[in-house]
């Protein structure tokens, strides 16, 4: 069945199949069919409408989760936060930064390689 409207197609297929259950899990199935009162076909119907589709189980990680994932295998020591460093984080930051790197990093206020007139 193809219905085109606006640019929009739809399909529908059927598909017979057969399944072989046990005695129990036959029993289990209509017992439960019964139980709801609907035919053991509509129960099966429904339970396969509620397993997931191919497109929620090939769900992309955003970066934060991915970071949030890492730390929790202890594989980050710390996350990121938006707010900006205090100046005695961002003073720590540089001295680190000049003491791996000696005098080849560029400072991070005013751009100068070597040693700088800002740094304190």
């Amino acid at each position: 069945m193809h219905d085109s409207q606006e640019g929009w197609e739809a399909s529908s297929m059927a598909y017979q199949m057969t399944v072989t259950l046990s005695d129990q899990e036959y029993q289990v199935l209509a017992a439960e069919a019964s139980r709801r009162g609907e035919p053991p076909e509509k129960l099966l119907r429904d339970l396969i409408r509620h397993l997931p589709s191919d497109s929620a189980t090939k769900y992309t990680m955003t970066g934060r989760e991915l970071a949030e994932k890492l730390y929790r295998e202890g594989k980050l020591a710390n996350l990121a936060t938006k707010r900006p460093l205090t100046p005695e984080e961002q003073a720590e930051r540089e001295r680190l930064a000049h003491l791996f790197a000696g005098d080849k990093l560029a400072c991070l206020r005013c751009r100068a390689t070597r040693l700088c007139s800002c740094s304190t």
